[in-house]
């Protein structure tokens, strides 16, 4: 998600030492927390260690926040087609991203099988 890490705050030498490390470390797990990440279990010495489970973990919610966040009538008006028979269109607004996208999914594959 751009504009989550103020770049001002990060250290930028060109070797940093590992507290300089750490501290840019702090930051991203800091900013993955504000944007909805689920950080637990994870410290920055985890992430300076490359420990690859912990790391994939943060990277698929990071891309899950983002990939989701993309999900709305503003951006995509052919959704309205996802309406169920009798539904309104502000309880559809008001479905999370994740069951939009399973209705989305749903519609495909009932489309297919016609």
């Amino acid at each position: 998600v751009s504009q989550t890490v103020d770049e001002r705050a990060l250290n930028k030498k060109a070797n940093p030492s590992v507290y300089q490390k750490i501290e840019n470390l702090n930051l991203v797990i800091n900013a993955g927390k504000s944007i909805g990440c689920q950080i637990v279990n994870i410290g920055a010495q985890d992430i300076l260690e490359g420990r690859p489970i912990l790391i994939l973990g943060l990277l698929w919610q990071i891309i899950k926040i983002q990939l989701l966040s993309q999900i709305s009538l503003k951006e995509h008006p052919e959704l309205v087609l996802l309406l169920e028979e009798g539904e309104e269109l502000s309880s559809f607004m008001k479905l999370p991203p994740e069951d939009i996208l399973l209705r989305w999914v749903n519609y495909h594959l009932k489309k297919a099988n016609s």
